[in-house]
């Protein structure tokens, strides 16, 4: 096995989708686009439901989104409770979707990838029937690197409210052994 590089590695990868036209533009059309467009509709909703949540007139235009606008709001500028709850079922009725068809984007592709490799013959077909096949093990490893990511970030929050109160504490000690 010889390391590729970057350009090794764009230049297998096109190669790669080259050769099998058709399969890829199969699993493009099956889960990528519908992804996307997944995303952008969400992208439109959030901001409509945001701007109905926050009362905000003058920001209907679903190009104005600014998502530093709303990331240190206060529920003291919360107009519509209402409005809010529907935004909280729309960001749990997207999460739904966007997670099966990336487990089931990432499988066909995987898959796709080992059979050529391997130099199996492979087919949309073949790659649809075999998902139910390994999608549990695509998501258990989806879910250990939420874990591990989640739990570094957790760790390095901790460090980090750590570190900011380590100075305060060694100062404190050191002033109780002071003589008065």
């Amino acid at each position: 096995m010889k390391l590729l590089g970057f350009c090794g590695i764009l230049k297998e990868t096109f190669k790669l989708i080259f050769s099998h036209k058709k399969l890829f533009t199969q699993i493009t059309l099956a889960f990528i686009i519908p992804l996307s467009l997944i995303f952008q509709a969400n992208i439109i909703t959030s901001h409509l439901l945001i701007s109905k949540i926050f009362e905000e007139k003058d920001s209907l235009e679903p190009t104005d989104f600014n998502i530093y606008k709303y990331s240190n709001l206060k529920f003291s500028n919360l107009k519509s409770f209402k409005w809010a709850a529907y935004w909280v079922l729309s960001q749990i009725a997207y999460y739904i979707p966007i997670l099966i068809l990336s487990l089931l984007c990432t499988s066909t592709v995987v898959y796709s990838v080992f059979c050529n490799y391997s130099a199996k013959d492979v087919t949309f077909r073949k790659t649809i029937a075999i998902v139910p096949k390994i999608w549990k093990q695509v998501l258990c490893t989806f879910l250990t690197v939420i874990y591990f990511v989640c739990k570094s970030y957790l760790n390095e929050d901790f460090a980090a409210n750590s570190a900011m109160n380590a100075p305060q504490q060694k100062v404190t000690a050191v002033q109780e052994q002071l003589p008065v």
